[in-house]
């Protein structure tokens, strides 16, 4: 094995992102205290953050005091939300968002678009930058500063080439999305799978706040994993992802998209568990505790295999905390059900090692704009 050494430009680069992340999740911090919070020497912080303020990307806003009377302030620091802004497109199975936001993360405008499956997805994708376009449109500022836009879609994805190359319950076939997008717009494109945006956004917002080695669920349309070791988001060679929703429960089971049967995607999809009780995916609570004794029963059953699921991965896997995400796990009941079946198998599956994302209803967008940051304003 030969030993190349450290990348120092690489370090640079994640101590960026690390500060970056801090200040975008507390809003103002000084330099002290993000030198506390990532353990940096106070030099490295001064001279990153230093850097940052002459690209305009972070501003000074004001001091505090360090101790109460006379002594040395501290002088506080921001994201500068006008630096950039960013469209975020999340192509889902049901619905596609597109989101604008500044670089502070704000919302600044959305649409949600039905996902049009039937389409050809070179027409589905021109329908997209319309959209984009008409956003754009009716935010002429923003505009001029638009840094890019960040795609992500479910299933396999082959970053460096910006192809789809199997979106699991949207296409079947490669589809170059970068490219299509890129021909409309204009501007920079990057794509990313749906789930391992989200371990990035927790990576990257919520990094010191979070344990090292995590699995990220993410429970909707499908059922969405990714495995985070050491901080860092796996993905393996072959551009896959870890598809929990595709693991085989049944191997004379129902066909799933994936082309395999079987899957735990089949059982506890919103689309199977809308055939037992119909409601809207963000409706989940009121459809579970409404459903009469049958209806009830064949939801915990779902449930139990999911429950079993998680625990089979977690056992594989040692994480030390996992992170509920998805629609589907707005519902507190339903978290809680799904996580008394999980102590059923194990009891080691506390509230506390598996709880619900701090990202709540900017599931949406925050992944797509967290995976823009990183890979394209650090280049």
């Amino acid at each position: 094995m030969n030993y190349t050494g450290i990348n120092m430009e690489d370090v640079k680069k994640r101590n960026r992102e690390t500060i970056l992340g801090i200040i975008a999740r507390d809003g103002s911090v000084s330099r002290k205290q993000i030198s506390e919070i990532t353990g940096l020497t106070p030099a490295s912080v001064t001279l990153l953050c230093n850097e940052m303020i002459e690209q305009k990307m972070l501003i000074e806003t004001g001091t505090i005091s360090v101790n109460k009377g006379a002594g040395r302030k501290q002088v506080l620091l921001e994201l500068n939300a006008s630096y950039c802004s960013i469209l975020a497109v999340n192509i889902e199975s049901e619905n596609t968002y597109i989101v604008l936001t500044d670089l502070k993360s704000t919302l600044l405008d959305e649409k949600v678009v039905p996902t049009q499956r039937k389409d050809p997805p070179a027409k589905f994708l021109r329908s997209v930058a319309e959209e984009c376009q008409q956003i754009l449109k009716a935010h002429a500022k923003e505009a001029k500063r638009l840094a890019g836009i960040s795609v992500c879609v479910p299933g396999v994805v082959n970053k460096k080439e910006g192809i789809s190359v199997r979106a699991f319950g949207v296409w079947k076939e490669p589809v170059e999305v970068c490219e299509i997008l890129h021909e409309m717009l204009d501007v920079p494109v990057i794509i990313e799978n749906n789930v391992n945006a989200l371990a990035f956004a927790q990576l990257f917002y919520e990094g010191s706040n979070t344990k090292k080695n995590f699995l990220l669920i993410k429970w909707g349309p499908g059922v969405g994993s990714a495995i985070v070791i050491g901080q860092q988001v796996y993905e393996g060679k072959s551009e896959k992802t870890a598809e929990m929703g595709h693991i085989i429960i049944d191997g004379d089971g129902r066909p799933c998209t994936c082309g395999k049967k079987g899957c735990l995607e089949t059982y506890v999809s919103y689309q199977a568990l809308t055939k037992i009780v119909p409601f809207e995916m963000d409706r989940f609570e009121e459809a579970y505790t409404k459903a009469d004794a049958k209806q009830k029963k064949a939801i915990d059953e779902a449930l139990q295999i999911f429950a079993r699921s998680i625990v089979n991965v977690m056992t594989l896997l040692a994480p030390d905390q996992v992170i509920l995400c998805g629609k589907m796990f707005h519902s507190e009941t339903v978290r809680r059900q799904l996580i008394r079946f999980c102590q059923d198998y194990d009891p080691a599956c506390s509230e506390e090692k598996m709880i619900f994302t701090e990202f709540d209803h900017r599931e949406e967008y925050i992944g797509p704009i967290a995976c823009y940051i990183q890979n394209k304003l650090f280049q």
